[in-house]
C-alpha cells in the first residue's frame, strides 16, 4: 500500500508543480446587452456615432455581444451616417470601394471607383487632405470613367501639394491652378 501512495504521490507533486507555471485562462466578461441596446436605439434615432459604431462592429464581425460579420449591414449603416454628414463614415465608404473588403486581387470597377471618388469628395469638405489625394489618384487613373489630368492637378493643388511636371504639363498645371483658385479660400492652410 505504501508504494502505491508513493508512486501516486510524486507523479501528482510534479503535475501540481507544472501547473502552477501555467498561467490560468482568462474568461472575459459577459456582454453587456444593455449597452448594444442602447446603441442600437442611438442607431434607429439617427445617430451618427452609434451607426458608425455599429457598422464597424459588423463590418468586423464584433461588438462584445455576440454580433456576427455582416458586410450589407456594415455598408447600410456607413450609408445612414454618411448621408448625415459623418466624415467617418464618407471616410470608410470610401476606401471600402478601393480597398475590397473580401480580399480579392481583383482591380475595382469602373462602378466602384466612381463610388469611391463621390465619397471621396464628400469627405474634402471637411478639407481632409487624405481624400483630396485619393480623388487627385483617382482622376489621374485612364481606367477612371471622369479621367481628368487637370482635376487630378487641380486635387493636388488643394491638397497643398505640388503637380509633378513629368506627370503634368505646364498646360494642365495653369489650368488646374485656375480651376483651384475659388476653391483654396475653403481650405484654409493647416498649421
Amino acid at each position: 500500500m505504501k508504494r502505491s501512495a508513493g508512486r501516486l504521490f510524486y507523479p501528482c507533486l510534479l503535475a501540481l508543480s507544472l501547473c502552477a507555471c501555467v498561467p490560468v485562462p482568462r474568461i472575459e466578461n459577459p456582454p453587456s446587452i444593455t449597452d448594444l441596446d442602447q446603441t442600437l436605439k442611438q442607431a434607429a434615432a439617427g445617430g451618427v456615432s452609434a451607426q458608425m459604431e455599429l457598422g464597424v462592429s459588423f463590418q468586423r464581425g464584433y461588438y462584445g455581444s455576440g454580433l456576427g460579420k455582416d458586410e450589407q449591414t456594415a455598408l447600410r449603416l456607413y450609408y445612414a451616417a454618411a448621408d448625415q454628414g459623418g466624415a467617418g463614415a464618407q471616410g470608410r465608404l470610401s476606401d471600402y470601394f478601393i480597398f475590397r473588403p473580401d480580399n480579392s486581387r481583383d482591380m475595382p470597377t469602373p462602378d466602384a471607383l466612381m463610388e469611391s471618388a463621390y465619397w471621396s469628395y464628400q469627405r474634402t469638405r471637411s478639407g481632409d487632405p487624405r481624400y483630396m489625394e485619393r480623388l487627385a489618384t483617382l482622376y489621374a487613373q485612364p481606367d477612371f470613367p471622369a479621367y481628368d489630368l487637370i482635376e487630378s492637378c487641380k486635387w493636388r493643388l488643394l491638397a497643398r501639394r505640388k503637380c509633378d511636371p513629368k506627370t503634368y504639363s505646364a498646360e494642365i498645371i495653369e489650368q488646374a491652378n485656375q480651376r483651384a483658385q475659388p476653391q483654396l479660400q475653403q481650405f484654409p492652410r493647416k498649421p
